[in-house]
């Protein structure tokens, strides 16, 4: 009597008694004693009674419970009914929908491989409908789990079995999806226009400058004289050709933007037009945002690119399509409001895009959210072993899921914080724990993962000159700026066009580029007039050092005073530092030895604040009559303290 236990309950008024065994171990040897050769039928029984006695508005409480039991039934003991084997191959999609839902994608599995094998050996000519959703919801768990070979495995029967165009579309924006989060960013491309092109739409691999300032400018004609407001009201599109050509188009945005730039005005064009035309898909949402980020970026139209940033945002609640809020949210955080607001505004529309990314199963965005967020941390000015502790968490969790084209994007920065802060022989080598660039940068080339190149040269042009070394820094910026157009919109593109200027101003003059010079300074002005606490210094600081190579002494002594001002004033240690070393180099070549030595150790004093263990023992190598034991000893005295 002590094996069992009674569990009394009440439903629509009637009393029941459930019992339970007292133990698992118990149970399980209950079930040990029946003969294997009986326990499928009583598994298809209990399985069917189940069934019967559960009400439909309670079949999701039981859902895993029944179709465990019929699995194990009817996989050991087939039905002679077919339609009964159909019914449960049903129930094992819902039960794979919401394991997959609930990243338990093992499971997921299980249960869509069951209803697959409960189709028969021609599930196509059994139930054809069933058929492609049970592939199409395997395929896509066999890409979260990472295992790609069953994913093709799986993908395979629906091209040779499905005719259709539009039938394919998931399947083909599974294939993107899982291209994306191998880092293969161009066969993500590719595959998009694969499919895009079996819809009737064809595009260029490739366009011309020429084709992407035609884009640009169909684009500003097809929106000449329409509100944001009145975009905001158009219609909703029900067309499925649309919607599915709208939803190729934004599922391939991001692989596009990275690794074919020149493709993303036709590409935002193709999202537009039709919206225009027939009313708003969800891909406007990514249409939109990406006109705001061409405005911004291209155009140099800040303000009105926030609007379409803030309509994308607004467009997600408007048509329920809340998969598109991380996405939306990434857009208007990382690309558009930076510009436009200080860090304490636009990092929580990160976190926020991030959150939905994981809560949809939008983790390329999620993770896009997080790179785009750490790379904002990393310049912020907090102090170094902040910034990786924050950014080691962020890696972590873009590994969690699985998205390589954010880790590699973010990882350079990383590593690079480290390095500052542990000081190896060669700072400037990626090479560690996090990140190591002799083993990455080959596939980065081949899969199109310009952003990421970008950003470890970036990386290495910083480096570089902060340890003194310019004709590498040179090398390195020019690198950067190869790739800058993957990166274009973001706090990267910014930190590239600040360091680009201030390696060439730190060069021999004969070999500095003026005009290059002079448009990056152009575009450092133009950004702090819309967020002078992030620009303005920067700004005032290569117009500094633009001022000392011209011998404009008096203009450049203000000049450096009001970056370091600036830089201070908003928490930015690592830009502070900086200017204070480049005011006391600035001194020392016009023999104001004593002027520059108190800049050169308030320089020491902040990198040290900063953490930056690297560039401190630089500077102490360089000038050590400057900074000896002695003298930084008597730098102030007095605490100071940074804003984050």
């Amino acid at each position: 009597s002590n094996l069992i236990t009674p569990t009394v309950g009440e439903e629509s008024g009637w009393q029941f008694t459930r019992w339970r065994f007292a133990h698992d171990q118990i149970q399980q040897a209950a079930y040990d004693l029946i003969a294997p050769d009986r326990r499928g039928a009583i598994h298809l029984q209990i399985g069917r009674l189940l069934w019967q006695e559960t009400p439909p508005d309670q079949l999701s409480d039981r859902l895993f419970e029944i179709t465990d039991h019929f699995n194990s039934g009817l996989l050991s003991a087939p039905a002679i009914d077919p339609a009964e084997q159909q019914q449960v191959a049903q129930l094992n999609l819902q039960a794979g929908q919401r394991a997959k839902a609930s990243l338990a994608y093992d499971a997921a599995l299980t249960y869509l491989q069951a209803g697959l094998a409960l189709l028969g050996p021609q599930p196509w000519q059994t139930d054809y409908s069933l058929a492609l959703t049970l592939h199409e919801e395997m395929a896509e768990a066999a890409h979260l789990s990472g295992d790609f070979a069953l994913m093709e495995q799986t993908l395979k029967p629906i091209f040779e079995h499905v005719l259709s165009p539009l039938a394919k579309v998931r399947s083909y924006d599974i294939k993107i999806q899982a291209f994306v989060s191998q880092g293969k960013l161009a066969e993500a491309t590719a595959t998009g226009l694969e499919i895009l092109a079996e819809l009737g739409v064809n595009l260029p691999l490739q366009p011309t400058a020429q084709d992407s300032k035609a884009a640009l400018e169909a684009l500003s004609h097809l929106l000449a004289g329409r509100s944001v407001e009145a975009l905001l009201q158009l219609p909703e599109a029900t067309d499925a050709h649309t919607l599915a050509v709208t939803q190729i188009l934004a599922k391939i945005g991001p692989s596009v933007y990275i690794s074919a730039p020149a493709l993303l005005p036709t590409l935002i064009h193709g999202l537009i037009e039709p919206s225009l035309k027939q009313g708003n898909t969800p891909g406007s949402i990514v249409g939109y945002a990406g006109y705001g980020l061409l405005l911004s970026s291209r155009l140099n139209q800040i303000d009105a690119g926030y609007q379409f940033g803030l309509l994308a945002a607004q467009l997600v609640s408007k048509l329920n399509a809340h998969q598109f809020q991380a996405q939306a949210l990434t857009l208007l955080g990382g690309f558009l409001a930076c510009w436009k607001e200080p860090l304490s505004e636009h990092l929580p529309t990160l976190i926020a895009a991030y959150q939905s990314g994981v809560e949809t199963g939008e983790f390329e965005f999620a993770g896009y959210a997080l790179n785009n967020l750490s790379i904002n941390i990393y310049f912020s000015g907090q102090p170094l072993n902040e910034v990786i502790r924050q950014l080691s968490i962020y890696t972590e969790k873009i590994r969690q899921i699985r998205q390589e084209v954010a880790l590699g994007t973010l990882s350079p920065y990383l590593q690079a914080a480290i390095n500052l802060q542990d000081a190896p022989p060669q700072p400037h080598r990626l090479v560690g724990t996090v990140y190591n660039e002799q083993q990455t940068l080959e596939q980065a080339h081949l899969q199109g993962r310009r952003s990421e190149l970008h950003n470890v040269y970036l990386n290495k042009a910083i480096l570089s000159y902060l340890m003194g070394d310019f004709e590498a820094a040179q090398d390195y910026a020019n690198a950067a700026q190869t790739y800058v157009d993957a990166v274009v919109g973001t706090v990267a593109s910014a930190m590239s066009t600040f360091y680009d200027a201030l390696v060439q101003l730190a060069l021999p003059p004969a070999q500095i580029d003026r005009s290059r010079v002079d448009a990056q300074l152009a575009k450092l002005q133009n950004w702090a007039i819309h967020t002078p606490m992030k620009f303005q210094h920067k700004a005032c600081l290569v117009a500094a050092e633009l001022a000392r190579v011209q011998g404009q002494v008096l203009k450049a002594e203000d000049l450096y005073e009001q970056a370091i001002a600036g830089a201070k004033t908003h928490g930015y240690l690592q830009e502070e530092a900086l200017a204070w070393e480049l005011a006391g180099r600035f001194y020392l070549e016009r023999g104001r030895d004593r002027i520059a030595a108190t800049y050169l150790q308030e320089a020491h004093y902040t990198y040290r604040l900063w953490g930056a263990t690297a560039k401190v023992k630089q500077l102490e190598n360089q000038y050590p009559d400057f900074l000896s034991q002695s003298l930084r000893s008597e730098v102030t005295g007095n605490q100071r303290t940074t804003q984050s």
